[in-house]
């Protein structure tokens, strides 16, 4: 399975210099990304989320395991949204 466009959004309380792996503890790997993600991200980020002066968030491709449940699913109220999660 291939998951596409995801978004890594990050919001300092002061400008942050911070590196940052993902992982896949059941197999995966990451595809696409930007910027080039290589075996982890080093990057510096100001209060505003601008990454390297350059991005609004970091961006990766994936191929995963397909292990997501398709059984079940939950319908919540929208006023409910808040004490959900």
């Amino acid at each position: 399975m291939v998951i596409y466009k995801t978004n890594i959004y990050i919001y300092p309380k002061e400008e942050l210099d911070m590196c940052l792996t993902i992982s896949f503890p059941l197999g995966g790997e990451i595809t696409k990304s930007i910027p080039e993600y290589g075996n982890q991200w080093c990057v510096t980020v100001d209060t505003d989320g601008k990454i390297n002066d350059q991005y609004n968030f970091l961006f990766y491709e994936s191929r995963q395991l397909d292990i997501f449940q398709y059984e079940k699913g939950w319908c919540v109220e929208q006023s409910e949204l808040t004490t959900y999660f």
